[in-house]
């Protein structure tokens, strides 16, 4: 019985030993993300201090909103002049140093159902979609950004910023997101 007993002991040591590794694991994972989030904020408040409506997104990316009041006409995807210039104004910021990252470019849209065009796109998220690719074709064009780092997402009506119960709010929802894609490799990096 002495020698179970020993044994016993010694599994519960063992067992002990092991969890304790595993919880300096997770230890030093939370801290190489805290070290991450807070390299990534840093870069979020770089932009915005440039004037750049710029946000750290829940999977750790850096996203820039360009309001599609500005970039668009109401219901067209077409880029106005202003549109051009908003997005012209993120050359030196992708050229630079997100180069190495992906763009994913984001059309979104209020809740209000298409009227005037819903024969042209059919629905917010054709609209989104639309914008969307506009804006990425203006960036491989115009801003000279490889085609292989640009990708384009609709979310139309279903990822607002507001609750679209007021013409502001609706407005804030209507937007193109600029999203620079980081690997959670290169965020790592940013922190050291």
């Amino acid at each position: 019985q002495g020698s179970t007993a020993a044994a016993l002991a010694r599994d519960h040591a063992a067992e002990a030993n092991r969890l304790k590794q595993k919880y300096d694991e997770l230890l030093a994972d939370r801290n190489e993300v805290g070290n991450q989030n807070q390299a990534l904020l840093d870069q979020v408040a770089a932009l915005i201090a440039q004037g750049k409506d710029a946000h750290l997104t829940a999977d750790g990316n850096i996203e820039i909103r360009l309001p599609s009041d500005v970039t668009f006409a109401s219901g067209e995807a077409t880029l106005t002049k202003s549109g051009q210039a908003s997005v012209r104004s993120l050359r030196e910021t992708l050229a630079g140093e997100y180069s190495p990252y992906k763009v994913r470019v984001e059309g979104h849209t209020d809740d209000q159902p298409l009227k005037r065009t819903k024969d042209k796109w059919g629905d917010n998220f054709g609209l989104a979609s639309a914008r969307a690719l506009s804006v990425l074709r203006f960036m491989e064009s115009d801003m000279g950004i490889e085609p292989g780092r640009l990708e384009s997402a609709s979310r139309g009506q279903h990822v607002p910023v507001a609750a679209n119960a007021s013409k502001a709010d609706r407005a804030k929802n209507r937007r193109v997101n600029i999203v620079v894609v980081i690997p959670r490799t290169e965020a790592l990096a940013m922190a050291k």
